[in-house]
C-alpha cells in the first residue's frame, strides 16, 4: 500500500500529515506559555503572600 521509491505520494496526504504535524506544534506551544504563565502566577502570589505577611508585621 505504501508507495516504494520514487513513486508519487497524493497531495492530500501530503497535506494532511502537513497538518497534524503544525496543529501538533500549535498545541505544543499553547501549552508551553501556559506552563510559563502558571509559573509567573505562582512566584506572583508567593511575593503577595510575603508582602503581607510584611505589611501585618508592621502594622
Amino acid at each position: 500500500m505504501c508507495p516504494g521509491p520514487g513513486e508519487a505520494v497524493a497531495p492530500g496526504v501530503v497535506l494532511l500529515i502537513g497538518g497534524v504535524a503544525t496543529a501538533v506544534m500549535g498545541v505544543a506551544l499553547i501549552v508551553l506559555v501556559l506552563r510559563m504563565l502558571l509559573a509567573q502566577a505562582v512566584a506572583r502570589d508567593v511575593e503577595a503572600t510575603a508582602m503581607q505577611a510584611e505589611v501585618g508585621a508592621v502594622i
